[in-house]
This record gives structure tokens, C-alpha cells and sequence, in this order.
């Protein structure tokens, strides 16, 4: 009787190499697919234009510098608008101040623009727009020293109608005279540096008229489509 087939014997691992070959092919080179390399072309612009533009970009400067102060300015008023607005939720004066620095930061946004538009009437909106926070100023200022002057004791928060009228007799003088001390120091403060602000402000009109007619007007045009 004829013995039965032994089952084979596994193979050892040896015999079966692992292959070297990756998983996935290799990315195909960028030429191989098709598509050449973009090589960047000449610049549109000669040595002429661009020798034109570096010059105009000199000649800027102090029309740039206002862009600059008007900026400041603007994010200035604006956030003193905002800390007035909410301090006027108890008091109307103080809330028709703020309403009044909102329309002012508004007009420096504008005339920012008209200076980057070389617009010839940004310096002017920007001048004007100094007076008018000036003028805005003055008017709570005074307004709060004829509130001082007409009712001292209402100065003197947290005291009865008693107390408050015994300590307006006994320094009446000085209830009368400090406010009017400070609200004055703050209205000349105000036209002073408003004032100068202002006049340097229209004194930008003449340096953007200047810058007009020395550049040609292709790089105005450009300047100009950079802001729209």
C-alpha cells in the first residue's frame, strides 16, 4: 500500500525576495506632462518709466507725510468719539459732542481718501474738518462753564439741595473760578492745536499742486487705480 503524499514543507522566507520596487511610481517630471515652465516676461515699464516713477515717489513725500497725519487723526477722533458717545448716555451734552467727533472722523476718512485720490480737495475738507472739532470743543467747553456759573452747587454731586448750597456759599469763589480756569485752559489748548493742524493741512494743497504738475499724468492715472 503506497504511502500518502507528505504535505509539502513551507517554503523558508528567503525564497520569496521582497520586491524593491515603490508602492507608487514616482511623480512624473513637470516637463514630461506637457505643461512648459512659465518663464516671467519683461516688465511693461522701460528704465525711462521706471526712473519716472522713483522720482514721482520723491517728490511725493509730503503729500504721503499728510496721508499719514490724516490717518492718525483719524483713528484718533474716532475712538475719543466713541468713549464721548458712551459717557453721553447720561449726560446730552457730552452724547452731541460725541455725535459731533463721529462727523468729524467721518470727514478725515474722506479727505484721507481725496489725498490718496490727489484729489486737490482733501487738504481743504481736512482744514476745515480741524475748525469744526475745534468749534465742537468750545461749544461743550463753554457750555459747561455757563452750567458752572449758573448752578455751582449743582457741581458737587452726592450732597442734598442743603449741603450743597451751604458748600456753594462757603466757596463760591472757587466753584466759580476753577471751572472756568479749566474749560478755558481746554479751549485754548483746542485752538492752538487744532489751529496749527489746520493750517498745516491747507498748506498740503500747494505741495499736491506742485506734485500734479511735475509728474506725468501716467503715473497719476496709476496712483489712481491703486485706490479705487
Amino acid at each position: 500500500m503506497s504511502e500518502a503524499p507528505s504535505k509539502s514543507a513551507p517554503l523558508p522566507a528567503d525564497n520569496f525576495p521582497v520586491s524593491t520596487l515603490p508602492l507608487q511610481p514616482p511623480p512624473l517630471p513637470y516637463a514630461s506632462v506637457g505643461v512648459p515652465p512659465v518663464a516671467p516676461g519683461p516688465s511693461p515699464l522701460s528704465a525711462e518709466h521706471l526712473a519716472e516713477l522713483a522720482a514721482a515717489q520723491k517728490r511725493q513725500r509730503k503729500v504721503l507725510r499728510a496721508i499719514s497725519v490724516a490717518t492718525v487723526d483719524l483713528w484718533l477722533t474716532a475712538i475719543f468719539a466713541a468713549i464721548t458717545v458712551a459717557g453721553g448716555l447720561f449726560d446730552m451734552s457730552a452724547l452731541l459732542l460725541g455725535l459731533a467727533m463721529c462727523g468729524v472722523a467721518f470727514n478725515s476718512y474722506r479727505g484721507m481718501r481725496m489725498l490718496k485720490r490727489l484729489d486737490l480737495r482733501g487738504p481743504a475738507l481736512l482744514g476745515f474738518n480741524q475748525l469744526l472739532l475745534a468749534t465742537a470743543i468750545s461749544a461743550y467747553a463753554g457750555w459747561a462753564i455757563y452750567c458752572c456759573l449758573k448752578s455751582p452747587q449743582d457741581q458737587l454731586p452726592g450732597l442734598d439741595a442743603a449741603d450743597a448750597a451751604e458748600v456753594a456759599k462757603m466757596f463760591g469763589p472757587l466753584l466759580r473760578d476753577l471751572p472756568i480756569i479749566i474749560y478755558g485752559a481746554v479751549i485754548a489748548a483746542t485752538w492752538i492745536a487744532q489751529g496749527l493742524t489746520a493750517i498745516y493741512y491747507f498748506s498740503r494743497r500747494r505741495h499736491l499742486d506742485a506734485y500734479l504738475a511735475s509728474t506725468p499724468q501716467w503715473i497719476h492715472d496709476l496712483q489712481r487705480a491703486q485706490q479705487a
